[in-house]
């Protein structure tokens, strides 16, 4: 059974955790990530601000389905 991103929302908040822990290392990597980050404190801010952004689009597309 394949799971698309928007049946995980409905499923127990730990599965919801773990969709936005996978959302988050793919934008991640995608934007290069890895490759930006010389210093370990660029590396971490760097992971914290992309998390950041994915929490926003998340709990804004909650809202959005919820009206």
């Amino acid at each position: 059974m394949v799971l698309t991103l928007f049946d995980t929302w409905k499923l127990p908040a730990m599965t919801g955790l773990l969709t936005n822990v996978i959302l988050f290392v793919v934008f991640y990597l995608l934007l290069g990530g890895t490759t930006v980050a010389a210093s370990w404190r660029a590396h971490v801010i760097l992971m914290a601000f992309f998390y950041i952004i994915l929490l926003i689009v998340v709990s804004l597309s909650r809202l959005r389905r919820r009206k």
